[in-house]
């Protein structure tokens, strides 16, 4: 027999608290993770311009030869943007660990302890992320509904790997468990949230009549703040949804991964036909013309034929 929740009231005064002792460090891990995006997006950048700069050649900036670069754009761009989403993710990892990690942990724990313990569950917590990211893509691409609950049913996987030190797998086995069994009260939950969210970035609506520069920074900071504080409640929610739920029953997943194949199998199929339609244009030539520049070969209009026959 499932036990009681405890009432939202209580859910909300426990995030608070939790927001309010955790705060700082929430801060000091936001600015690393801002950190380390803003070198790597840095570093590919420039990377991107001096490649750009060879390969245009002594005729840059002036009469670029566009089409013979095209081939270079589409390599070099590929593989900067491949490294960029692949920088992205292992930030990614890295800033969901040490933020769960400073919500868990003692406030006594050292920053610097917190730190170097994020990167012994890099490995195990990048591993279940990549799985929450196959299942979630593939239940999108089944009419996308699926996507959305598979999103919800595997997003506490990466809370247990964390906090139970499981893998894999069983991690988003027992996410699954957890959420289908209390699923009403957490969906509750969820949409309350959602709803003081959603009230609380209108207020520098109630300020429109300042600069727009003040609004804006008004307007970061507050969704910031509003990101902190949803972790502090999902993360309450979690401890309040597991300490309810009996996790030594059985409880299989092989319906949603049947569902992902699918999915994937669309999503390659897409990709495939695509892929045929774009040969198929390149091999009629069809393809270059669209990409040619529309007024490079269109008649002049009559006011210029007139004035450049003098």
């Amino acid at each position: 027999m499932k036990k009681d929740f405890p009432p939202i009231s209580s859910l909300f005064n426990e995030s608070w608290e939790l927001f309010k002792s955790r705060l700082l460090r929430l801060l000091l891990f936001g600015m690393i993770d801002f950190g380390l995006f803003v070198f790597l997006a840095l570093i590919l950048g420039i990377i991107a311009v001096t490649s750009f700069i060879g390969a245009a050649g002594h005729n840059f900036p002036y009469n670029i030869n566009w089409p013979s670069l095209y081939p270079f754009l589409f390599g070099v761009g590929g593989v900067l943007l491949a490294l960029l989403i692949l920088g992205a993710i292992f930030i990614g990892v890295l800033a969901i660990t040490w933020q769960l990690l400073s919500l868990n942990e003692d406030p006594k724990i050292s920053f610097g302890t917190i730190f170097r313990k994020g990167f012994s569950f890099f490995i195990p917590v990048l591993a279940v992320t990549l799985l929450n990211v196959l299942i979630i893509i593939g239940g999108f691409f089944v009419f996308v509904i699926p996507g959305i609950l598979f999103a919800i049913f595997v997003s506490y996987a990466q809370y247990e790997v964390i906090f139970d030190k499981q893998r894999g797998i069983n991690a988003l086995r027992r996410s699954y468990t957890i959420i289908t069994t209390h699923f009403g009260e957490i969906f509750v939950r969820i949409l309350l949230l959602w709803g003081l969210s959603f009230v609380v970035s209108l207020i520098p609506h109630l300020f429109a009549s300042r600069p727009a520069a003040g609004i804006s920074g008004l307007s970061f900071i507050i969704n910031i703040l509003l990101s902190w504080f949803g972790l502090c409640y999902y993360f309450t929610l979690y401890k309040q949804a597991k300490q309810r739920t009996d996790l030594t029953k059985p409880f299989s997943i092989l319906w949603i991964w049947i569902i992902a194949i699918i999915g994937w199998v669309i999503l390659l199929l897409i990709i495939f036909f695509t892929g045929m339609g774009i040969s198929q244009a390149l091999q009629s030539g069809q393809l270059p013309k669209y990409f040619q520049h529309p007024t490079r070969h269109a008649p002049l209009p009559p006011y210029y034929r007139y004035h450049n026959s003098y």
